[in-house]
C-alpha cells in the first residue's frame, strides 16, 4: 500500500469519526421514514372543517401520507418541540389576541427558528387575518421578530380587495413545481409588500403571495393564504414547500453540521500533511 492510499484511509477515518461524535450532540434531524412536522396552532382555527383541518387534508393531497405532525400549543415549549423536526409549519395565528402577542413570539423564537433554519430545516407560514387582534398578516409579525424575513405590510386581500387573479413569477422555483401559471385565488388570500427577492406567486397588481427564502442551508416559506377554502395550485405550493430539503446533500446516518465539520478537519489535515512533506 503506497503512502497515499494511507494517508487516504487516514482521513476518511478522521472524516466519518468527527461525524460520527458530533452527530451524539446534533439537535436537528432529519426523519428517516416519514416526514416529521410540528405545526403552531395556539390561536389557529382547529374547529372540524377549519384552517388546521383543511391544511392537513392538503398536505395529504399534495405531499402523502408519509409524515407525521405534533402540534405545539404554547409557544414557550418550541424549542423542546422542535427536536427532531424536519418542518415547522406555522397556521394562520386567526385568533391571536393582539400584535403585541404575535411580536413576543416571534422575539422568544427568534435563536431558536435561526439555527433550525440555518441547519437544513424548514419554517412554512401561511397566513391571512386575526380577528380578535383585527389585523391582516397576523403571522407576519412573527417572522419579523423572529428575523427569518422582513414584511413591511399588507397590500390586499381577496375576497374583500381587489385581488382578482395570481400568477406564477418564478416559474422555476422548487416551490412552483407543477403550479399553473395563473389561477383564480380562493378565499382567505392576501398579498404582501417586501423587499424579499424570491416572489414566487404574485397578485394582479404585482405584490408577492408567495416568497421563498433560502436562510443558510435551509429554507422559510411564506403562503398568503389560510386554507380556509382550498384549491389545488395552494395544495401544490404546500406540498412543494414540505419536500424543500437541506441546500448540501447529506449522508444517511450523518446530519449536515458532522458532514461540513468532518470535511473541515479533514482539509485541514490534508494541507497540514502536503505542508510538512514540502518541508522536508
Amino acid at each position: 500500500m503506497t503512502k497515499l492510499r494511507i494517508i487516504e484511509g487516514l482521513l476518511l477515518t478522521v472524516f466519518f469519526s468527527s461525524a460520527f461524535f458530533i452527530q451524539q450532540a446534533q439537535t436537528y434531524t432529519v426523519a428517516q421514514d416519514s416526514l416529521s412536522i410540528l405545526v403552531y396552532t395556539q390561536y389557529a382555527d382547529i374547529s372540524a372543517g377549519g384552517e388546521f383541518a383543511n391544511t392537513l387534508t392538503a398536505i395529504n393531497a399534495s405531499y402523502g401520507a408519509s409524515f407525521i405532525h405534533t402540534n405545539l400549543t404554547d409557544y414557550n415549549n418550541l424549542e423542546d418541540e422542535l427536536l427532531d423536526t424536519d418542518v415547522f409549519l406555522i397556521l394562520e395565528q386567526e385568533l391571536a389576541p393582539d400584535v403585541a402577542t404575535l411580536m413576543t413570539i416571534g422575539t422568544l423564537w427568534a435563536s431558536t427558528l435561526q439555527n433550525f433554519v440555518s441547519s437544513g430545516g424548514v419554517v412554512i407560514t401561511t397566513d391571512c387575518y386575526s380577528f380578535p387582534a383585527r389585523i391582516w398578516g397576523p403571522n407576519i409579525h412573527i417572522l419579523n421578530e423572529s428575523g427569518l424575513m422582513t414584511i413591511n405590510r399588507v397590500e390586499d386581500s381577496y375576497p374583500t380587495g381587489s385581488i382578482s387573479l395570481l400568477s406564477l413569477f418564478a416559474a422555476f422555483d422548487p416551490v412552483a413545481i407543477g403550479v399553473s401559471s395563473s389561477w383564480t385565488p380562493s378565499n382567505g388570500t392576501i398579498s404582501v409588500e417586501t423587499a424579499e427577492t424570491t416572489v414566487v406567486a404574485k397578485d394582479d397588481n404585482g405584490n408577492p403571495v408567495v416568497i421563498h427564502k433560502i436562510y443558510g442551508i435551509g429554507h422559510v416559506v411564506y403562503c398568503g393564504f389560510d386554507f380556509y377554502i382550498s384549491n389545488s395550485n395552494y395544495e401544490t405550493i404546500l406540498g412543494n414547500a414540505l419536500s424543500l430539503r437541506p441546500l448540501l446533500p447529506s449522508i444517511p446516518g450523518f446530519p449536515i453540521e458532522a458532514i461540513i465539520t468532518g470535511l473541515v478537519i479533514c482539509f485541514g489535515c490534508g494541507a497540514i500533511i502536503r505542508r510538512r512533506r514540502e518541508m522536508k
